[in-house]
């Protein structure tokens, strides 16, 4: 059965904490012209040839994430296999969506950001859940995760890829429950 888009790009952002926009220009490795390790206003993310690491070039500030969970490489595997995409681990077509969608009919092209809204939705639906999340709260349920595992804000932030604590910090959704563990170490 082929891999659903809509699935691989929420993978991506329950696991790593990932843009929505950075799962859509993931690339299977470095393009040496235009992925440069330089501070520029380029964005790119590309994987090493073994899938064990992403460098993440977003907002002009690079990040290295080691890829920990062993799943992932499998599944790269298995988009690779599936789609036989050449640059995007995501583009614009793969073997059942070429005849549907002319509109990404051209090879090395990723998909735009607004494309995962409507599967997303539709998944929403079906499942019964609130049709008002988007796929950037999976970004911030990650954090939030992560906070409840008490792992400090400036870690959560440089994995992520912030470049301040504030910001972390209005990521991370506490409940009652956590106010009460957090006072309690008071």
């Amino acid at each position: 059965e082929p891999l659903i888009k809509i699935n691989v790009i929420l993978y991506f952002q329950t696991q790593l904490g990932m843009r929505v926009g950075e799962v859509l220009i993931m690339k299977w490795k470095k393009n040496r012209k235009t992925d440069i390790n330089q501070k520029h206003s380029f964005s790119y993310v590309y994987l090493n040839p073994n899938f064990t690491k992403l460098v993440i070039h977003f907002k002009k500030r690079r990040r290295d994430v080691p890829l920990t969970n062993k799943k992932i490489p499998d599944l790269l595997n298995k988009i690779k296999q599936d789609t036989g995409t050449k640059t995007y681990v995501l583009e614009g077509h793969d073997n059942s969506t070429k005849r549907k969608n002319k509109k990404y009919l051209f090879s090395g092209r990723p998909l735009d950001n607004g494309y995962p809204s409507r599967p997303l939705k539709e998944l929403l639906e079906v499942v019964g859940v609130d049709t008002s999340y988007t796929t950037h709260t999976f970004r911030h349920g990650f954090v939030t995760d992560l906070w409840r595992k008490d792992i400090p804000l400036d870690k959560i932030g440089n994995v992520i890829g912030h470049s301040s604590k504030t910001m972390t910090e209005k990521y991370g959704h506490l409940d009652s429950t956590d106010m009460v563990s957090v006072l309690m170490k008071v």
